[in-house]
């Protein structure tokens, strides 16, 4: 049977389409990675309560949630209720939904018996610790709105004039919701590209955790991220079981709606840019970072710290062992409309100045166009000892 006549069935409206279609004709739907909730306080897609299975919460009122729901009998879709009092209400981890405050009792009870008036009693049942009504479904009852992302992005890299790409990158953008990983391996022969590949692909294991969780995990699922990639790389052993002594510098960039929560270890750089201004958001765990210090208390000269012959020795790295120094703020940064982020590699910011950067992320491009930009530009400096050079460019739209 032809691939274009098999259906699917989406599991956010419930509609049938062609397998064919890669995303929901009807509501956008393109799996969990790329859904974004409208109704804050909602269980989750795929929940099943009752009989029924739960797909997008489509609206809510002051004591209730709305979802479309799949009716056990021939896979009809329905309406589920949820009754849930805004403000006296809270949903736990597991789903259970439980009184805020015992004050507020008297008022959910009240509330509960105009709900269970609303609905007949031969439709309701008491389920995660509050009462669901099922209720016929009405099309013009829902009203899909676009899915637009809050962010657009783009990658380049080019191996530049080494032997062997050790960096690697990787992104998701989808939604509310920004996710970027840069890695830039190091160590001999095949070394740097076993530990950034294998720390990239232990961040990116986080993508649909950092979607939906807690804002204020974040910081806590990319240090322990870390750490385990950090763990798996000192294990790592040669063809004759020597240990690799491989490594890896790491950024990671995560936008929530308007919000940049970021990690960074080794001398990779995040940049902000925002009304032609860029901003380096990143420390550098490096000996020059050291070396100014010391300039600072006068032991020796700025001139010496930028002249020393081990300023470029990283001081911290993935894959160093129990890796501690992680450039990992709590408190996010607020994105306004136009702001780009810039994630890279030292391939770029070693070729190009901060003014060249600047020029090519101002003009107007798309993240996409930006990007390629940026590596022709360090292409066409025609370095002797030109790096791996990697960029993301992320863009925040609205």
């Amino acid at each position: 049977m032809a691939e274009d006549t098999v259906k699917t069935v989406c599991d956010c409206c419930f509609a049938k389409y062609p397998l064919a279609k890669n995303m929901c004709p009807e509501c956008g739907y393109r799996g969990l990675l790329h859904y974004c909730p409208r109704v804050s306080n909602a269980l989750p897609i795929g929940r099943v309560v009752g009989e029924y299975r739960i797909g997008m919460a489509v609206d809510s009122d002051s004591c209730s949630v709305r979802y479309i729901g799949q009716a056990p009998d021939q896979g009809r879709r329905c309406f589920i209720r949820e009754f849930f009092l805004q403000g006296a209400m809270e949903r736990e981890p597991g789903g259970t939904v439980k009184v805020c405050d015992s004050a507020d009792a008297g008022k959910v009870e009240r509330a509960l018996s105009e709900f269970r008036k609303q609905h007949k009693a031969d439709r309701t049942w008491i389920e995660n610790g509050t009462v669901y009504a099922a209720e016929a479904y009405r099309k013009r009852d829902v009203h899909f709105g676009k899915n637009d992302a809050a962010c657009s992005a783009a990658m380049r890299s080019w191996v530049g004039k080494r032997e062997n790409q050790e960096d690697i990158a990787d992104y998701v953008v989808s939604g509310q919701f920004a996710y970027a990983v840069l890695c830039d391996g190091m160590g001999g022969l095949a070394g740097g590209e076993v530990a950034s590949g294998s720390c990239l692909n232990k961040l990116m294991e986080l993508r649909e955790v950092l979607a939906f969780c807690d804002e204020a995990a974040i910081a806590g699922f990319l240090r322990g991220q870390i750490s385990l990639a950090d763990r798996q790389i000192v294990s790592y052993t040669d063809g004759e079981g020597k240990q690799l002594r491989a490594g890896t510098t790491l950024l990671c960039a995560v936008i929530r709606d308007d919000r940049l929560y970021f990690a960074s270890v080794g001398d990779s750089r995040i940049y902000l840019l925002r009304d032609r201004k860029l901003e380096q958001i990143t420390a550098e765990h490096n000996y020059l970072a050291e070396l100014i210090k010391q300039a600072g208390e006068g032991r020796i000269t700025l001139e010496e710290a930028y002249s020393h012959p081990k300023r470029e020795a990283l001081t911290s790295y993935v894959g160093i062992g129990n890796v501690k120094l992680i450039d990992l703020p709590e408190n996010p940064i607020r994105l306004l409309p136009s702001d780009s982020v810039l994630l890279c590699s030292d391939g770029l910011f070693r070729a190009l100045s901060e003014e060249e950067i600047v020029e090519l992320l101002s003009s107007g491009k798309s993240p996409d166009a930006a990007a390629e930009a940026l590596i022709r530009a360090v292409q066409k400096k025609e370095l002797s000892h030109q790096d791996n050079t990697t960029v993301i460019v992320i863009r925040k739209n609205n």
